[in-house]
C-alpha cells in the first residue's frame, strides 16, 4: 500500500477533542478526534499533531452574533 508510510500533520480544534473524549459521542457523518485517537496517532509517529485553535470557533460565532 503506496500510503503506508505517508507523514501527515493534524491541527486539533482542542476544545472539541475535550468535548468527545469526555461523551465518547461518534458521529458516522462528521466526528473529532478523542485525547486517546490522538495519542495513537502521535505514538505511531506518522502524525505530528498541532494545535489549530482551543476555543476560538465557539467564540467567532458569539462574536457574529452580538454584531447582529
Amino acid at each position: 500500500n503506496i500510503l503506508k508510510n505517508i507523514k501527515i500533520v493534524l491541527s486539533v480544534i482542542g476544545s472539541l477533542s475535550e468535548k468527545y473524549s469526555m461523551t465518547n459521542e461518534k458521529n458516522p457523518y462528521y466526528t473529532y478526534l478523542t485525547w486517546e485517537d490522538l495519542k495513537v496517532m502521535h505514538n505511531s509517529g506518522l502524525v505530528e499533531i498541532q494545535n489549530h485553535t482551543y476555543n476560538l470557533h465557539n467564540y467567532i460565532i458569539y462574536v457574529n452574533a452580538k454584531m447582529f
